[in-house]
């Protein structure tokens, strides 16, 4: 009857280390995430950026893809995975199609190159006020990653605290790299993308 109540406490104790290590995204403290902690979208902040974004301006069109990825594993020192914003986007300039990654992935093969090389380009940072989350975004024209933001504008706050918006301003930003012996510090200047736009969901 001990050994049966000892392992009856151990059980509990098992599943409850096992709940706490579920964190909330509404409520995190980045700073205090432990190892293998899962911090969670459980109130569904994120909900207001998923779905199709676009722009048009003449024959020019960008279509931006948002999905969310759950139990997003950023690798790094900092061990534990997230509720992240992923995407991919679609490029038209003047009637043709100069990017296209509308059919990405979210996940890694280890054993299969092409999940690598159509994984998602447009890799979100969880902000704290859930209106306008940092991206870091690859463009393909230029062959080059940059910093940018998402911003939802003037978003509409719901009943549970949420946000629901029709339009956002998508703003990108060349990332600061490192001269190498007076060598040009960027592979190709400018940004590849439409910029400082907004961009209306679908």
């Amino acid at each position: 009857m001990k050994n049966f109540i000892t392992l009856v406490f151990l059980l509990t104790l098992i599943a409850f280390n096992c709940k706490a290590q579920t964190i909330s995204l509404t409520n995190v403290n980045w700073l205090t995430v432990p190892d293998g902690a899962y911090v969670k979208d459980t109130d569904g902040k994120l909900s207001a950026f998923v779905g199709t974004w676009q722009w048009t301006n003449g024959n020019d069109e960008f279509t931006v893809v948002f999905v969310k990825k759950e139990m997003y594993d950023g690798g790094g020192t900092r061990k534990f995975n997230q509720d992240k914003i992923l995407g991919g986007y679609r490029y038209i300039k003047d009637g043709v199609e100069v990017a296209n990654n509308l059919n990405f992935t979210t996940s890694f093969d280890v054993n299969d190159i092409s999940t690598f090389s159509n994984y998602a380009d447009i890799i979100t940072t969880n902000h704290s006020d859930f209106k306008g989350p940092q991206m870091q975004v690859y463009d393909k024209v230029k062959h080059k990653n940059l910093g940018g933001s998402f911003e939802l504008i003037n978003p509409l706050t719901l009943p549970n605290g949420n946000f629901s918006a029709t339009e956002a301003r998508w703003k990108l930003r060349e990332k600061e790299f490192i001269s190498v012996n007076g060598e040009p510090a960027l592979p190709e200047d400018g940004i590849g993308l439409p910029n400082d736009i907004i961009l209306t969901k679908q």
